[in-house]
């Protein structure tokens, strides 16, 4: 199991505080490197559905608005 696969799983669970140093640790990890960001488009991650479903659940706190904006630039 690589890397991108286990932040992508314990980012699925229910939303918890250390979220946002996986989002930081995943954002990192894909920022330059292409076989990571190609990883992120398997289907069965369905990332960006849950990257924006947690942007929207988390209206409001900055620290995660950042990143995730930033994904989707790099996606």
């Amino acid at each position: 199991m690589g890397a991108v696969e286990q932040l992508v799983g314990l980012l699925s669970m229910e939303h918890r505080p250390f979220h946002e140093q996986l989002i930081t640790a995943l954002y990192h990890l894909i920022a330059e490197n292409k076989r990571a960001q190609a990883e992120c488009h398997r289907p069965e991650f369905a990332l960006k559905t849950l990257l924006l479903d947690r942007k929207h659940s988390l209206e409001g706190k900055e620290e995660f608005q950042v990143y995730i904006s930033q994904f989707f630039f790099l996606m």
